[in-house]
């Protein structure tokens, strides 16, 4: 606006003649000379202007007005241009990048090895992030009906890998496109990438899906303390208390751990990692380097347990699971690759199929002198048959409990109506050792009611 002011004023004292163009506004008064010149020394913004020079003098400082109004327009446009892209743009200017990482450094005096960690991963996702932007912006477009289905094709087969998962998914698809649209999510990792250090809070499990190899080291591979992490150094390499891992890498792109290398284990697809997470409050047991670009699946624990809670039957099945898989962690040692426990142990049909033999009482040996065995026995098999079959026209319970004692103290504990067959000679374990089915059936009828008795 100032350049348009100056421009303004010279225009209006060169025409300020005889002959010039202002000569007709000589009786004008001063606001009305002023804008009609502003007007003019604007218009040229745009090329044109309704003013037309009539000396030679003016045809000159026209012309240069139009070079002085270019020049203007382009460093508007330029400016404007600069501004866009350093707001929207930052993420694909690696230039940009760099510069920005460089003033970081210097202010608060980095260390180099972590400077140079920075740049690789910046250098390295540039490469992947524009496709990634655009498939994000694609799903958007996309209903949430329409987005199940894309993810199950794209997510379904990793996910049926696990042998929870793929119970699951022939049990209820719609539960399975539910959690591979709202509860996973995709990573793709570059070569030496660290996955997770040893010690990092984990609420996520990780899959490989399509190419792509990871390694993972244990932490009791290399003698370190529980709880210390490694650290980046730039020689690709990771030190813990006085062990260092050294990273090296082929023609190829892959990476290799070095002296630890063989003493690491391959994670390839259809392996997972940190299940655990899933279930119970987790901290990883090692590190993990993606040895080459891989893809990876990632399961998260708080966005499958929002979709599981909306599903009762898969939610009862993912209890069983996570019970036997707790069970199964407590019994061996501490790691993030842990084989799932088998489905004997938590599929209703096959814990059904294996306990339709008599199986023996675990802790038989620890029960007092005044229960016996056979009254034990029995009383497992009565409350198997009444949380498999339910009681008789379908009455509603919500689970029961069995108390075993001595009968006379029995007899008298408990508030009134505590025991039903008080007075009666009722017998569930004849003569013979054996479960008096009309026993069992005047029990099934009358000890058991709506109030969880």
């Amino acid at each position: 606006l100032v350049v348009m002011h100056t421009l303004a004023c010279f225009w209006f004292l060169i025409g300020y003649h005889q002959d010039g163009w202002s000569a007709a506004l000589r009786d004008a008064d001063l606001v009305h000379r002023y804008f009609d010149s502003l007007n003019w020394s604007l218009s040229h913004m745009l090329g044109h202007s309704s003013v037309v020079p009539g000396t030679n003098g003016e045809r000159i400082y026209a012309t240069f007005t139009i070079l002085v109004s270019l020049a203007l327009a382009s460093m508007l446009i330029g400016s404007t241009l600069e501004a866009w892209q350093n707001s929207a743009d930052f993420s694909h200017d690696l230039t940009g990048q760099r510069s920005v990482l460089r003033g970081i450094v210097m202010r608060y005096n980095i260390p180099l090895e972590l400077d140079m960690q920075v740049r690789q991963y910046l250098e390295g996702q540039t490469l992947v992030r524009e496709n990634i932007n655009r498939e994000a912006k694609l799903m958007k477009l996309l209903p949430h009906w329409l987005l199940r289905e894309l993810f199950h094709q794209l997510r379904g087969t990793a996910c049926s890998r696990h042998p929870l998962f793929h119970l699951l998914s022939a049990k209820n698809s719609m539960f399975i496109r539910h959690v591979c649209c709202d509860a996973m999510a995709d990573h793709q990792t570059m070569p030496a990438e660290v996955v997770f250090n040893a010690g990092d809070a984990c609420t996520v499990m990780r899959s490989v899906t399509g190419e792509g190899v990871l390694k993972y080291l244990h932490r009791d591979e290399f003698g370190s303390e529980e709880g210390n992490a490694f650290t980046y150094s730039r020689s690709l390499s990771f030190q813990q208390s006085k062990t260092t891992i050294r990273f090296s890498s082929s023609t190829d792109g892959s990476v290799s751990l070095g002296q630890w290398d063989d003493s690491s284990a391959k994670v390839e697809p259809g392996q997972f990692l940190s299940e655990a997470a899933i279930w119970t409050l987790w901290e990883t047991c090692g590190m993990c380097v993606s040895t080459s670009w891989s893809n990876l699946l990632l399961f998260a624990a708080e966005e499958f347990q929002n979709v599981l809670t909306q599903y009762p039957e898969m939610h009862w099945i993912v209890v069983l699971y996570a019970r036997q898989f707790i069970l199964l962690l407590n019994k061996t040692p501490v790691s993030d690759m842990l084989t799932p426990p088998s489905i004997n142990e938590w599929d209703l049909e096959a814990v059904d199929a294996c306990n339709s033999e008599e199986q023996a009482l675990p802790w038989e040996d620890e029960l007092p002198t005044h229960i016996h065995v056979d009254v034990v026995k029995a009383a497992v098999n009565l409350s198997q048959v009444i949380a498999s079959e339910g009681l008789d026209e379908n009455r509603p319970h919500h689970g029961f409990t069995v108390i075993l004692g001595d009968e006379e103290r029995l007899a008298s504990c408990g508030r009134a109506g505590f025991n039903p067959f008080q007075g009666h000679d009722i017998r569930l374990v004849n003569h013979e050792g054996d479960m008096d089915k009309d026993v069992f059936d005047t029990l099934r009828r009358n000890a058991f009611h709506g109030d969880g008795a």
